[in-house]
């Protein structure tokens, strides 16, 4: 089974394939949202629209490493990651996350953000990313990400602590493919599908 991404992050700059979810007690029910960070079924109920969608704020930070080339399509999958903590850490849909996925993946994240907001959840403003190989096959690129599980779990809004288990100090490998949208890149999906990706992260600190 394929393990559920959760992660975030840079407001400056800057998934949902069907993906499992374990932690120590064992198998927990199946996410639409592998970046969600939950251990349950997230809420069907959807965001709330009654107001226009904030820009990113400044506090939101990523921490970047890259050990292939920049291009858009990587600028273009941080700055998702940055609006998706923002949306996160505020309770709803930013513009920019809007912009920087397709109308699948911002539909998982509105669930994911209704999600956190309706239990007392967040995520940290500055998590800690890779982007390790870049993939480009015609209107679409496969970036090989790592993601550093500590920085991208939720935890309580109030206290800071995480909602279940000890979480592993670990990087936790994925793919994020994005596509082509007019001039710019959308993520599409981002998935961990386990042992095809098990040296993805090796070597980094």
């Amino acid at each position: 089974m394929s393990r559920p991404v959760r992660f975030v992050a840079l407001a400056a700059c800057a998934a949902v394939l069907t993906t499992g979810c374990s932690d120590s007690g064992g198998s927990t029910p199946e996410l639409e949202d592998p970046l969600a960070g939950s251990t349950t079924t997230p809420s069907s109920r959807p965001p709330s629209s009654g107001t226009e969608p904030r820009a990113a704020a400044d506090d939101v930070q990523v921490d970047v490493q890259l050990t292939t080339r920049q291009s858009p399509a990587s600028r273009a999958f941080v700055e998702f990651i940055a609006a998706r903590v923002d949306s996160m850490r505020g309770g709803e849909v930013t513009t920019l996350l809007r912009r920087r996925s397709t109308p699948a993946q911002l539909q998982a994240q509105s669930e994911a953000v209704s999600y956190a907001a309706n239990r007392g959840l967040t995520v940290p403003s500055r998590p800690r990313v890779a982007v390790v190989s870049t993939k480009a096959t015609g209107g679409t690129v496969t970036l090989g990400v790592c993601l550093w599980l500590p920085s991208t779990e939720f935890v309580d809004s109030v206290t800071g602590a995480a909602p279940g288990d000890e979480v592993p100090r670990a990087w936790l490998p994925a793919t994020a493919t994005l596509v082509r949208s007019g001039v710019t890149w959308v993520v599409d999906t981002v998935v961990s599908p386990g042992a095809p990706l098990v040296d993805l992260c090796r070597g980094l600190s």
